[in-house]
């Protein structure tokens, strides 16, 4: 019987994607993965630049990071138990949209370092779907 469904579940996958298809959609899901991660750091090179922009301390710049990976701990509580329950598919296209809104977000906020803050932690939340 086991044997049976695990061919099932092939089958259906194999029919799910055509072939060509497969490697594109591999290629956005890694590429998209791949930019989510880069956000966690990105901000550390030119904490000082930044800095000098806001005209802030570098304590508050390195705030930043922080409430990033403040974020993705508040979407870990809502996105791990939501892709268990209803698969990875959808979390991938939220955290997609969400990467690119934040991110148009945070470089639109050129003088409001609240507002930097708060596309910061909308990024986290991104991070955690595209994981």
């Amino acid at each position: 019987m086991a044997t049976r469904s695990v061919s099932l579940s092939i089958t259906l996958l194999s029919h799910t994607f055509h072939a060509e298809r497969k490697p594109s959609i591999l290629f956005i899901i890694s590429l998209a993965a791949i930019i989510a991660t880069t956000l966690s750091p990105i901000l550390a090179a030119d904490s000082l630049l930044i800095a000098f922009h806001f005209e802030l301390s570098f304590t508050k710049i390195a705030l930043l990071t922080g409430y990033h990976l403040l974020g993705v701990g508040i979407g870990g509580v809502f996105f791990v138990p939501s892709a268990r329950v209803w698969g990875k598919r959808h979390l991938y296209l939220l955290g997609t949209l969400l990467v690119c809104v934040s991110s148009i977000w945070a470089g639109a906020s050129q003088h409001s370092y609240t507002s930097l803050l708060w596309a910061r932690i909308v990024q986290g939340i991104a991070l955690v779907s595209e994981g």
